[in-house]
């Protein structure tokens, strides 16, 4: 959260200056629950807030009272933290916020009390399910439960308009300079407005003064009070009893009915709602209409985690069946592991031996240390202590592993690095660094095959010695020759409209994906870029937080035969393109040939274009109907953006 302005706020239930005790904590004993939780706030005192209510299809869970900061001139946010856990079932989930207030200050007609909601998100973190109802601010359906003032005035004014009075009328006492209200149709400024600045009001008892000199507009004449009075006159003159009767009860209304409902970001990279459109003791309803996903295999990946202590989480280690039960390892800054079983499509936690590791120089390890030092045999140096150059003693040091998947940001593919034990072998045997993975032995598109890397033990130490004897030298992985039939991988990011570069896509996704708290884009490895409907909801939702996303799938595809070739691109909504050259992997990422979806193949042809563009009218790319292609694999980039429903599409 940053240390200048909010302090630390972790996942252990610290509080912080500004936001308080974190929402998030997800206790044991609510591994099939769902967890819904953020911050309200309110903003401009001395006012009386609102009230928080929340429900989930139709039964409230939450219902808080949010005040604003003690003064005007306290810097710091009064957030109010709130959070609940419920059991969710397949299916319809309706998730309503509302949002009431009391009494509405306001400035000069125009409200000055904001109201908003920050990181809102739903967690079913043993279902591996997440909803970001802040991402989402624009699905939400808003409702006031009754009319807005635009409605309640389109009436009122349908009723003098057929009595033939005309609307204006009701204006003639407010000059145009001060009819300057966005929130109302009189006037806010409530004094004089200068003639060098429309926007100004002034209050004293010289505006007679300044209006007298031509130095400001009187308009006092164009208060609310006033402005209802001429109104009444001009509609007992011209309308029937029951007329007026219908008349007044709808501007009644009116003068206290909300504005159009607004709910949404403040910023569309941000994590915060705003609300607004309200009036004195109104209620702004938004509710989300959610999916949830049915299991019904019963089976957990790496997307469920479980609570093995309040606040602390382990992912299942991949893919497990219905009532399997495996074991993994403590997250970092802990030793042991701990036990999870997957049953019914929930992970839980159901033992562990986690314990934090003891650090250098601390009391424990100065104990420790003179326990294993007094033992002077390999047999009995076991446990916490080590037997390190012919020494039995006690090993604090090392570091840990971090694994972000395969290739995680092109890292692998630059540069080998070394990923050591989190083992006391980190210091007794140590390593060089893992060497670059191998070129996977498949031979053709496609096809399965596999890769390896290794490392050599140093100083002093070979890979037969004792203290290496838990150390891994060798590791193989699996993999696929290159093609678009297996295992391509799939980049999302939230919907950025008809963006069809490439380059673009992989920018904005590096920088979405290191989002805090919540990333904004992942990715996902899948066996063909023709993913379905339900798929592409799916991971989009689970990666992005929305229903709809772009895409970018990269893979290889292979010419068998050397001939001109024509490609076509087809969608049904939507955009994307499909991007690759001849170049060979050294050049991979060169523009070369670019498909566009339902437009076309083009060529680069960047001869000088850079140069000569301020002389003519060419651009780089241009129409062909072919390219020639030797037979071999061609690296592509394949994006889809801007669908509604589906992301499918066909090559041609």
């Amino acid at each position: 959260w940053g240390d200048l302005k909010h302090a630390t706020l972790d996942n252990r239930g610290e509080r912080s200056d500004a936001w308080g005790f974190n929402p998030f904590e997800h206790a044991v004993g609510h591994e099939g629950d769902c967890l819904v939780a953020g911050w309200a706030e309110a903003e401009a005192p001395p006012g009386d807030g609102f009230i928080l209510t929340v429900q989930v299809n139709g039964t409230d869970y939450v219902r808080q009272q949010v005040y604003p900061p003690c003064s005007a001139d306290d810097e710091k946010p009064k957030l109010v933290p709130f959070k609940f856990f419920f059991t969710p079932a397949p299916g319809a989930l309706n998730v309503s916020f509302l949002l009431s207030s009391g009494e509405l200050l306001k400035d000069k007609g125009v409200p000055v009390e904001r109201y908003l909601l920050h990181h809102v998100t739903m967690r079913c973190r043993g279902r591996g399910f997440k909803y970001s109802f802040t991402h989402n601010d624009t699905l939400a359906s808003l409702d006031w439960g009754r009319k807005t003032r635009m409605q309640l005035r389109a009436e009122t004014d349908a009723i003098l308009l057929a009595a033939s009075v005309s609307i204006e009328e009701r204006f003639a006492d407010c000059p145009d300079e001060c009819r300057t209200g966005p929130f109302s149709d009189t006037v806010p400024c409530l004094g004089g407005i200068l003639t060098w600045s429309k926007a100004r009001c002034t209050y004293n008892d010289y505006i007679s003064w300044y209006v007298e000199r031509g130095w400001a507009t009187d308009c006092r004449r164009c208060n609310q009070n006033d402005m209802v009075a001429k109104e009444k006159e001009l509609a007992s003159r011209s309308l029937s009893d029951a007329d007026f009767v219908k008349w007044y009860s709808l501007l009644q209304e009116a003068l206290t009915a909300p504005d159009a409902p607004a709910f949404k970001r403040l910023v569309e990279s941000g994590c915060s709602i705003t609300a607004d459109g309200f009036n004195n003791n109104t209620v702004m309803r938004a509710t989300y209409y959610i999916d949830m996903p049915a299991n019904v295999e019963g089976t957990c990946d790496e997307r469920h985690s479980a609570p093995f202590s309040d606040g602390i989480f382990v992912n299942a280690p991949g893919p497990m069946s219905n009532g399997a039960a495996v074991n993994t390892s403590c997250p970092l800054g802990m030793s042991g592991e701990v036990q999870l079983t997957c049953r019914d499509g929930v992970l839980t936690a159901v033992g562990s031996t986690c314990a934090a590791r003891t650090l250098s120089g601390s009391e424990e390890a100065t104990q420790r240390q003179r326990t294993c030092r007094s033992l002077s045999t390999a047999e009995n140096c076991t446990g916490f202590c080590d037997f390190i150059n012919g020494k039995c003693d006690f090993v604090t040091r090392g570091y840990f592993r971090m694994v972000r998947g395969v290739n995680y940001h092109d890292i692998e593919s630059g540069a080998a690095f070394a990923m050591a034990e989190t083992t006391n072998a980190a210091n007794s045997c140590q390593t060089t660094g893992w060497t670059k993975w191998s070129d996977c032995s498949a031979l053709r598109a496609c096809e399965r095959g596999h890769q390896s890397r290794s490392r050599q033990p140093i100083e002093g130490v070979d890979r037969t010695s004792l203290v290496c004897t838990d150390v891994i030298f060798e590791e193989t992985r699996s993999c696929v020759g290159h093609g678009f039939c297996s295992d391509v991988l799939g980049r999302f990011i939230p919907r950025r409209g008809g963006n069809s570069d490439a380059a673009a896509h992989l920018a904005t996704y590096k920088r979405m994906s290191i989002v805090l708290p919540f990333s904004q884009a992942g990715s996902h490895v899948f066996q063909s870029p023709y993913i379905t409907c339900e798929d592409g909801n799916y991971w989009c939702r689970m990666l992005t937080g929305g229903e709809n996303c772009d895409m970018l799938f990269e893979g290889q595809f292979q010419v068998r035969k050397p001939g001109h070739y024509r490609i076509d691109f087809d969608v049904a909504d939507g955009g994307g393109s499909l991007e690759f050259n001849s170049f060979g992997d050294a050049h991979k990422t060169k523009p070369g040939y670019l498909v566009k979806a339902n437009e076309g193949m083009f060529e680069w042809q960047d001869k000088g274009f850079h140069h000569r563009r301020r002389r003519t009218d060419s651009k780089p790319w241009q129409a062909v109907d072919s390219a020639y292609l030797e037979p071999g694999n061609y690296y592509s980039r394949l994006l889809r953006t801007g669908w509604q429903d589906c992301p499918t599409f066909s090559l041609r």
